[in-house]
């Protein structure tokens, strides 16, 4: 199982995954194989990697788009506006308002890899 194929496939399709499933059967293998591997490679849960990669775009569409904060939540994948607000405050350390602010005005923000070293050094890697 290539895990660097399967990050690169998250990476570009990130809004149109709704579960682990839909990656495994796309590569042909197994949920739940998939989810150990991954877990054990990257350090942390593909589950958890499709969500920095949301917040990942969010950030992105924050800072150069005026969309709506719930537009955004649907268009980078979450499919409930209240969870994609939730783990953008979670990851972002601020809300998503809070970061558009932000970002336009120079101010520090936290980025989404630094909550977990281990995908840093993965996607650096």
């Amino acid at each position: 199982m290539d895990i660097k194929k399967i990050r690169g496939y998250v990476d570009e399709n990130a809004a149109g995954i709704r579960e682990v499933w839909d990656i495994a059967s796309k590569f042909g293998v197994s949920a739940d194989s998939l989810r150990k591997t991954f877990r054990r490679v990257v350090g942390i849960p593909l589950s958890e990697y499709i969500i920095l990669r949301k917040v990942s775009e969010a950030k992105v569409l924050l800072e150069k788009t005026d969309m709506m904060c719930f537009q955004i939540c649907f268009k980078v994948g979450f499919a409930r506006e209240d969870s994609g607000l939730r783990a953008f405050k979670r990851l972002v350390g601020m809300t998503m308002i809070q970061y558009r602010v932000a970002s336009r005005n120079n101010l520090p923000v936290r980025h989404v890899a630094e909550a977990y070293p281990a995908v840093l050094a993965f996607c650096t890697g």
